[in-house]
């Protein structure tokens, strides 16, 4: 027989199980809600230290110093929904060499800059920025099964990255025609190899007899064109002069890993801003001039045995261009002027319009001209274009197809030469070519180049102004 099973009566025991469960939904809710609204924190961090890094790159690669760059840094991440006192955005160098840290919070946001960078494989290399950006959040969620505040952040790494320079000393850009013509019977010797683009078969030409020296560890005269040697007139007494003369080493092909480009062509003009204005500077008749910095309507003209001094600094030559010197009908310095120029620690800018671009024409008879570049700046230095282009003596106009003359006997022309579209002539006639004059210290990129005289003309080389251009990358 069988006996009906008693059923034992268990009350509230579904109770402690759904409460049980709950938490666990709850926390598997929270890992889920809270931890996507986590990582979109973390995503928003990690753009504004990414936005902020590249910000202050801007202002390392437009040498506005150190300081700016820093608080471009934080101007980017207060827009960005990252706020700090902007009162307290006062940044100053300390050290050698010079850097900046900054650490910034405000309520729960912490915006950290840092030039150079205090970690990671750029520590130390001033060109580059550091920016640490992070929150502390307070997930609904996630309380519940016991967190409190989180942290959330993210670091970014931006700068300056510079290429190595285009190895040539002279750069003639003229695709047709002549590149770099040689003329006369002294000597032209760069310490640097020659670059010239044109093909045509008068690329390389030397004029008479001189004899054309590329000197260095990559010494050479290179184009895709020809060279040749032909008879020359003498544009002093118009004399023959018979060819004879010789490129050494003999040029060779462009290398194919060269670019075919104006390695300055990302170069920008330099701003008018900041600057005075001056009408035209006409000095004849004997008469001294000591000029300041500023725009010249109408350019600078020192003719008659004058001389003029250029203080420190930009000279932007809106139209006329500058001339220091008479010239005659065929082009030619009047060899009873001997006008002057002192211009030290000075750019010119030769600009204008199609119809008042002027020459930069400097004649040999004023024996005792100078004209020397801006020094380069130190590192973390903002430009100042009132101060002229560090390195640079004459800039003109990519438009200005007016001749440029630096034509002297006893001084140095020092400086970068940038004239892409001209045709620059040499000449160092009178001097002795046992004891050849240093005719210009520095780098030139023209449209033709024309190198002449009876005297040896020597020009030093240096690489840094031809880097091509440096560009900004995040690279952590």
């Amino acid at each position: 027989m069988t006996h009906p099973r008693s059923r034992v009566r268990r009350e509230g025991a579904i109770v402690p199980l759904v409460a049980i469960s709950l938490v666990a939904l709850l926390a598997v809710t929270g890992l889920v809600v809270d931890g996507g609204l986590l990582m979109a924190e973390r995503r928003r961090a990690q753009n504004v230290a990414d936005g902020a890094a590249l910000a202050a790159a801007v202002d390392l690669l437009n040498v506005r110093g150190l300081p700016q760059a820093v608080k471009s840094g934080y101007e980017y991440a207060d827009l960005s929904g990252y706020h700090t006192d902007s009162r307290s955005w006062t940044f100053a160098t300390s050290g050698n060499p010079p850097a900046v840290a900054a650490t910034l919070t405000q309520g729960d946001t912490t915006v950290v800059v840092n030039i150079p960078p205090v970690s990671g494989p750029r520590a130390g290399n001033s060109d580059f920025v550091e920016v640490i950006a992070y929150q502390r959040l307070k997930p609904f969620f996630i309380q519940v099964v016991g967190s409190g505040a989180t942290q959330v952040g993210a670091r970014a790494v931006a700068g300056v990255i510079r290429q190595p320079p285009i190895p040539y000393g002279m750069v003639a850009l003229n695709r047709n025609g002549n590149g770099v013509e040689i003329t006369g019977t002294g000597g032209f010797t760069i310490q640097a190899p020659v670059l010239t683009l044109s093909t045509d078969p008068t690329s390389l030409l030397l004029g008479g007899s001189p004899t054309a020296k590329s000197t260095g560890p990559l010494a050479g005269w290179y184009t895709n064109g020809g060279y040749k040697s032909v008879a020359y007139q003498s544009w002093t007494d118009g004399t023959w002069i018979s060819a004879g003369g010789s490129f050494s080493p003999t040029p060779k092909p462009i290398p194919p890993s060269t670019p075919i480009v104006d390695p300055l062509i990302n170069l920008p003009p330099p701003s008018r801003a900041g600057l005075q204005t001056y009408p035209a500077v006409v000095l004849s008749a004997g008469r001294s001039a000591t000029l300041n910095p500023g725009i010249y309507t109408g350019g600078i003209k020192v003719t008659g045995n004058s001389h003029v001094t250029l203080n420190p600094g930009l000279y932007y030559i809106d139209g006329g261009g500058v001339q220091i010197g008479s010239y005659d009908v065929n082009g030619r310095p009047v060899s009873t002027d001997s006008s002057y120029m002192i211009a030290n620690k000075v750019t010119f800018y030769n600009t204008g319009t199609p119809t008042t671009f002027g020459g930069f024409q400097l004649s040999y008879y004023g024996s005792q001209t100078t004209v020397t570049p801006p020094p380069q700046l130190a590192a973390g230095t903002s430009l100042d274009w009132t101060k002229g282009y560090p390195g640079m003596a004459l800039f003109q106009d990519r438009a200005n197809t007016k001749p440029v003359d630096m034509v002297n006997q006893v001084t140095p022309l020092q400086g970068t030469f940038y004239a892409s579209a001209a045709t620059l002539t040499f000449n160092g006639q009178g001097v002795n070519p046992a004891a050849p004059v240093q005719l210009v210290a520095g780098r030139i990129v023209v449209n033709t180049d024309t190198p002449n005289g009876n005297a040896e003309t020597d020009v030093p080389y240096d690489a840094k102004v031809f880097a091509p251009p440096p560009e900004i990358y995040l690279v952590e």
